[in-house]
């Protein structure tokens, strides 16, 4: 199958989005947190979010003190009662050149490991500073051709 390529837009567009969010302070910062935070700002009780959202109480501070996971739909009522829409955005935990960089290193180690153990056997072993430059230069090659098969190892 040959999808479509990006445009150079709509890459810049994703990595600007990533780049915001992974720049962002998020440690400790999730849904849970976030529904607490939401609704002391809000001067709301449990009780108060729990009779207006139709979600049992000690759900909500089971989820506030994350024990209970929700459900999008759970989620969605009790962000509506907080005045907020829902809006789900993966946040990247590293930038999408360093991804693409670190599974096209990996699958031209796996490959040099290949043309290594061949040249081993015919007692040609090229030094570490040979191999290092080759490796660079496979992954660089890789990441350059747009090629998808660096994904297919796990």
């Amino acid at each position: 199958m040959n999808e479509k390529k990006l445009t150079l837009t709509q890459r810049r567009v994703i990595d600007h989005l990533a780049t915001l969010l992974l720049n962002e302070k998020l440690e400790g910062l999730n849904y849970a947190s976030i529904i607490r935070l939401l609704r002391k700002r809000l001067h709301m009780t449990q009780k108060q979010l729990a009779t207006r959202s139709g979600v049992p109480q000690s759900f909500i501070s089971k989820l506030e003190s994350g024990i209970q996971e929700p459900t999008l739909k759970t989620l969605r009522k009790l962000f509506k009662v907080l005045s907020c829409d829902l809006v789900i955005i993966p946040v990247a935990r590293e930038s999408f050149d360093a991804a693409l960089e670190k599974q096209a290193l990996k699958y031209a180690k796996k490959n040099l490991e290949y043309v290594k153990g061949t040249m081993s056997l015919e007692k040609q072993l090229p030094d570490k500073g040979f191999t290092d430059a080759l490796l660079e230069e496979e992954t660089k090659r890789l990441i350059y051709s747009g090629t998808t098969k660096i994904w297919d190892l796990l």
